[in-house]
């Protein structure tokens, strides 16, 4: 695909079906650049009331942050960078690439599962989402002392089987060849509007 049709068809929303499973990477004028099966909550087509019900919820959403393997690619909202400038704990993990580069690093290497091994549970991105009106996380918090970024997000998964699926914990799983096309060609930038619907 060449440079300029790349540029000719920004992405405009990501419009996500929990019922069928499918995302849709719209463009400008509502055509569909990319249609694709994905992974969900293993807790069912329902309304999100915390986030340990495993619940992917419905709503209307903004990407807040993407982190990504390569961390010349991973980008934080301003709003993010505002709310945690006066938290001690936790704002050099979203001031700057090298604290993003950590941030993913400290989730990629969480043991969930508690069986001594990473569990590598994020994949190779991250796209973190925000909502007024969904529950989306608590954001920044630890995981057995270990910062990491616990929300709604679309990400990877180290099992492909997982696409196609209800079996996360609430977010969007995603196969890696569009997760690296979002990313590392800047399809999406943090204010992106995100819609899952039933």
């Amino acid at each position: 695909m060449s440079r300029h049709h790349q540029l000719s068809c920004p992405v405009a929303e990501i419009y996500i079906s929990r019922s069928s499973m499918t995302l849709e990477v719209r463009g400008d004028s509502s055509q569909i650049l990319r249609k694709c099966a994905i992974g969900i909550g293993r807790g069912g087509l329902k309304e999100k009331t915390s986030m340990s019900d495993l619940v992917t919820p419905i709503g209307e959403f903004v990407v807040d942050l993407i982190l990504y393997n390569d961390p010349r690619y991973s980008r934080v909202s301003s709003e993010i960078t505002s709310a945690y400038n006066s938290n001690e704990e936790f704002k050099e993990f979203l001031t700057d690439q090298t604290g993003l580069e950590k941030l993913f690093s400290n989730m990629n290497k969480l043991d969930f599962n508690e069986d001594g091994v990473p569990d590598q549970a994020y994949g190779v991105g991250y796209i973190g989402l925000d909502s007024k009106t969904a529950i989306t996380g608590p954001k920044m918090r630890l995981f057995n002392e270990r910062p990491y970024w616990f929300s709604i997000a679309l990400h990877g998964t180290p099992d492909p089987t997982n696409i196609g699926r209800a079996n996360s914990g609430g977010c969007v799983h995603l196969e890696r060849t569009l997760l690296d096309w979002l990313i590392t060609e800047k399809r999406i930038a943090p204010g992106l509007k995100v819609s899952i619907v039933e």
